[in-house]
């Protein structure tokens, strides 16, 4: 049997140091989510929509960015949901795909439910984030 390197939906192999999703770059409360769902620019790819909206702050260097991660009852049960948002924040974690200064809520749509591997994940968050951005 080959390792996980030959595994089909395999997981690239993480670069070495601190693997974890810090607090400081999640939305962590209803009201941000709210907030930035009622300001932000909707940025859409095959199976995931994202909001994205600048944080506002009065310090010279902007604040990095958070994100917040919503998948409703309509993707499927618990398990499948559970499943989308690792395959999400393992993304997240690896490239850095929130630019500093912004908040962003990615919602999944019913569409969510048929991805399979990181690699999918990875390539409609890949297309989202090419020169969409709105600017901070």
């Amino acid at each position: 049997m080959g390792g996980a390197g030959n595994m089909v939906g395999a997981i690239p192999e993480l670069p070495p140091g601190s693997q974890h999703f810090p607090k400081a770059t999640r939305l962590l409360r209803r009201s941000e989510f709210l907030a930035v769902q009622e300001t932000g620019k909707k940025i859409h790819g095959r199976h995931f929509l994202a909001v994205v909206a600048p944080r506002t702050s009065h310090a010279e260097e902007p604040l990095p960015g958070r994100v917040g991660i919503t998948t409703s009852k309509k993707v499927g049960k618990a398990v499948e949901r559970n499943r989308i948002k690792r395959l999400l924040r393992e993304y997240l974690r690896r490239h850095a795909w929130v630019p500093a200064g912004m908040d962003v809520v990615i919602i999944a749509k019913r569409s969510a439910a048929e991805l399979r591997s990181y690699e999918q994940v990875a390539a409609d968050l890949a297309y989202m984030g090419r020169g969409r951005w709105p600017s901070a």
